[in-house]
C-alpha cells in the first residue's frame, strides 16, 4: 500500500528504515510520532534534490496548532545555548515533550537547519528520550547537509563541530540507543583529519555500532593512506572474521595500498613480509598490482634482488608482469646507474612486446642518462649526438617522427645515420602519436649533443619562428619551461653566450618584446645572436608536414605566449653566471627571481655558495649560507 501511494505522489521509495518492537518507554509517549516518517520523508526529499540542483516539489507539511510558530522559534533560538534550552525543556511533562519534539525537529529542519545539532542536544539528555529512528533521521539529515553533496573540502571548523556533537550524542542516552547510517559514517569518516578519524573509530567500537563491511573498508583504506597500519591489520582481521572475499576487487586494491611503504606509518610493528604473509593467510590471492607495490618497496629501500626475486615469484606463480612492473625495475637499473641490469630489462620488454609509450620514454631516458654518465667518467664528450642517434632509433620503432621533425627539421640530415642500424621498417599506421614530454626528452638530447653556441642559436631562432606563426607542433610545450630550460642549459656551456641568454630569458618574461631583451640594461649582457633571420625548409622525407611556414600562415595566426620563467630556469641563469665568473650579474638574478614573485630552492643557494667558494670568496660565500639558513633551509 505504502509504495502504491509513493508511485501515485511521484515520491521515490527510501531505503527500509528498522526501529525497535519494544521501545524504551510507554509506546503511548510516542503517539505524535504516528505521521514523523511521512512527513520527514518529504522533507529529506526535498534535501536531497537540493543537494542534486534539481527542482523541489511543493509538498504540504503538517502543522499542530496548539504549537505557534512563535513558540517553536523561541526554542529554537534557546537552541543557540544548548543549556538554555536544556534547562527549558526540563519543565515540560514528558507527554509535552513528545509533542513538542517533531512539531520542533520538523520546523528546525525545515528552516534553520544549522541549529539541528544544538537542538538535539539541548532536548537528548533526559528522560523520555524521543524515539531513536527520529534521533537518527534528524542526525543523518544534518551531517549530509553540511558534509554531503558538492564535492571539495569543507572549513575546518565545521568539520570539527559536526563531528564532535555527533561523538556526544552518540555516547549520551541509552546503550545501543542512537545510531546513525553508514552512508552518514562514511561521510564523516571521509572529511575526518587522523585525529577525528580515530576518535570516530574508537568510539563507534566502543559503543558496538553497526559498522557494515563497506563501511570498515572505508575505515581501512582511509587509515592506510593516513599510515596508522596497525589499525588497519585490526579491521582486516574483523572482515575476515565476517566473512569478507579477500579476492574482490576493492580487497585487493585495500590490500595493495596496506602493503605500499610509501603510506605506511614509521611507527608500525609489522614488515612487508609479515603484512603479506597475513594476507595470505586470510585467503588472498596477489594480483600484479600487488606484486608491483612489492617489487616498488623492495627497490625503495635498495633491494634490488629482492625486487628481482618477487619478479620471478609473480611469474612462477602464473602472472604475467605488465609495463609497470619493468618501469619499475627500469628505473630502479637507471638510479644505480647498472648497464647490464638495464639492458637485461629492455631486452625483455623487447621480447615481450612491452614497449608502450610509457615505458619506451623510460627507456630513452635511461640511454641519455647513460651516455651522460659514460661522458662524465672519462671526462670527454662523447661523439656528437651519439646519445641521440641510439634515442632515434629507439623512439622510430614506436612513434611517428613527424611530430618531432617539426621541431626539429635537422632530423632528415640525421636519419640516413639511423637508418643504416638497419631498422626493420614499421608500418606508419602502428606508430603512436608520442606525448608531449617523450618530445622534450628528445630535444634535451639533440641539445646536448650540438657542440657549438651557434648550432644552439640556430635551433632557438627555429623555435622562436614556430612560436611566432602559432605553430600547433609546440603548443603543448608552452605549460612547461622544459624547452627554454634545456636551450639554456646547452647555451651556457659556451664561452660569450651570456647575452643570449639573457635574451632567452627576456623572451619570456616579456614577449612582446621578443627579440628586445628587458634583462639588457639590468644584468648587461654581452652581444646576442639570438634574433635573427634564421627560417628552417627542411622535411623529413616522405612526410607531409613540410617546416617551411608561409608568409600568409605567419600572418594569420597570433604568436604562441611563452611560460613565464619558473624557479628552475633562474636557477640555471644564475649558475651559467655563476660559472662563467659573473658574480654580480649572478646576484642580480637573484634578486630579480625574489622581485617576480619566485623564491628561491635548494639549488638556486647551492648554485651561489658554490660559486663563490670556487672563486675563493670567503665573504660572499659565508654571508650566502648565512642567509640561506635563515631562510629555513639546511646547508650540506
Amino acid at each position: 500500500q505504502s509504495q502504491a501511494i509513493a508511485k501515485q505522489q511521484n515520491i521515490p521509495l527510501n531505503r527500509p528504515k528498522w526501529i525497535r518492537l519494544s521501545p524504551y518507554t510507554d509506546s503511548s509517549l510516542y503517539a505524535p510520532f504516528r505521521t514523523w516518517h511521512q512527513r520527514f520523508t518529504v522533507l529529506n526529499l526535498r534535501h536531497e534534490l537540493s543537494m542534486k540542483g534539481q527542482k523541489l516539489p511543493r509538498f504540504a507539511f503538517q502543522q499542530t496548532p496548539r504549537f505557534p510558530l512563535t513558540f517553536l522559534r523561541e526554542l529554537m533560538g534557546a537552541g543557540d545555548n544548548s543549556l538554555e534550552l536544556r534547562l527549558k525543556w526540563e519543565k515540560f511533562s514528558p507527554q509535552r515533550k513528545m509533542e513538542i519534539w517533531p512539531e520542533l525537529m520538523i520546523k528546525t529542519l525545515q528552516t534553520k537547519t544549522g541549529k539541528t545539532l544544538k537542538v538535539i542536544a539541548g532536548t537528548y539528555a533526559q528522560e523520555p528520550f524521543p524515539p531513536p529512528y527520529a534521533l537518527s533521521d534528524c542526525l543523518n539529515y544534518v551531517i549530509s547537509f553540511f558534509l554531503g553533496g558538492r564535492p571539495g573540502p569543507r572549513a575546518p571548523n565545521l568539520i570539527r563541530r559536526v563531528h564532535n556533537s555527533v561523538f556526544g550524542l552518540l555516547q549520551i542516552g541509552p546503550k545501543d540507543y542512537l545510531h546513525i547510517s553508514q552512508h552518514s559514517t562514511f561521510l564523516l569518516l571521509s572529511h575526518a583529519d587522523p585525529f577525528l578519524l580515530k576518535k570516530l573509530y574508537k568510539i563507534m567500537t566502543d559503543l558496538g555500532h553497526p559498522l557494515h563491511q563497506n563501511t570498515l573498508m572505508n575505515f581501512a583504506y582511509r587509515f592506510a593512506k593516513v599510515g596508522e597500519t596497525d589499525i588497519v591489520l585490526e579491521i582486516l582481521q574483523k572482515l575476515k572474521f565476517y566473512g569478507s572475499d579477500f579476492n574482490s576487487p576493492k580487497m585487493l586494491s585495500l590490500c595493495s595500498k596496506v602493503l605500499d611503504r610509501s603510506v605506511r606509518g614509521p611507527d608500525t610493528a609489522y614488515s612487508d613480509s609479515d603484512i603479506f604473509e597475513r594476507m595470505l593467510g586470510w585467503g588472498m590471492q596477489p594480483n600484479i598490482i600487488t606484486y608491483n607495490v612489492l617489487i616498488k618497496n623492495s627497490v625503495d629501500i635498495g633491494h634490488h634482488r629482492t625486487a628481482w626475486q618477487i619478479h620471478d615469484m609473480m611469474t612462477e606463480s602464473g602472472i604475467e608482469p605488465d609495463t609497470y612492473t619493468y618501469s619499475i625495475l627500469l628505473n630502479d637499473s637507471k638510479h644505480r646507474m647498472d648497464s647490464e641490469a638495464i639492458e637485461a630489462v629492455m631486452e625483455i620488454v623487447r621480447g615481450k612486446g612491452l614497449m608502450s609509450a610509457h615505458i619506451v620514454t623510460d627507456v630513452l631516458d635511461t640511454i641519455f642518462l647513460l651516455y651522460r654518465q659514460k661522458a662524465k667518467d672519462h671526462d670527454q664528450p662523447s661523439e656528437p649526438h651519439a646519445a641521440f642517434y641510439h634515442m632515434l632509433k629507439v623512439y622510430m620503432e614506436t612513434f611517428r617522427i613527424e611530430p618531432l621533425a617539426r621541431i626539429i627539421p635537422w632530423i632528415s640530415d640525421i636519419l640516413p645515420n639511423v637508418q643504416r642500424l638497419e631498422t626493420p621498417p614499421i608500418p606508419k599506421d602502428e606508430l603512436e602519436q608520442p606525448p608531449m614530454q617523450t618530445q622534450a626528452l628528445m630535444i634535451s638530447a639533440f641539445l646536448y649533443g650540438l657542440r657549438d653556441a651557434w648550432a644552439v642559436k640556430q635551433f632557438y631562432n627555429h623555435f622562436r619562428l614556430l612560436m611566432s606563426t602559432s605553430d600547433p607542433a609546440i603548443a603543448d610545450f608552452l605549460e612547461t619551461t622544459h624547452i627554454w630550460n634545456s636551450i639554456l642549459l646547452a647555451l651556457g656551456k659556451f664561452p660569450d653566450t651570456l647575452g643570449d641568454c639573457t635574451a632567452i630569458l627576456g623572451d619570456m618574461l616579456a614577449p612582446s618584446t621578443v627579440g628586445k631583451d628587458p634583462l639588457a640594461s639590468q644584468i648587461e649582457p654581452e652581444s646576442s645572436l639570438i634574433g635573427g633571420t634564421f627560417k628552417a625548409q627542411s622535411k623529413v622525407e616522405g612526410s607531409e608536414n613540410d617546416i617551411e611556414i608561409s608568409k600568409s600562415q605567419q600572418e594569420s595566426r597570433r604568436p604562441h605566449i611563452p611560460p613565464k620563467p619558473d624557479v628552475r630556469t633562474w636557477s640555471i641563469l644564475l649558475k651559467i653566471f655563476m660559472n662563467q665568473h659573473q658574480t654580480r650579474a649572478a646576484a642580480k638574478v637573484f634578486t630579480m627571481m625574489q622581485e617576480k614573485g619566485i623564491e628561491p630552492n635548494f639549488v638556486t643557494w647551492t648554485s651561489l655558495v658554490n660559486g663563490y667558494a670556487r672563486l675563493q670568496d670567503t665573504k660572499n660565500t659565508v654571508d650566502v649560507i648565512s642567509r640561506m639558513e635563515r631562510s629555513g633551509l639546511e646547508v650540506d
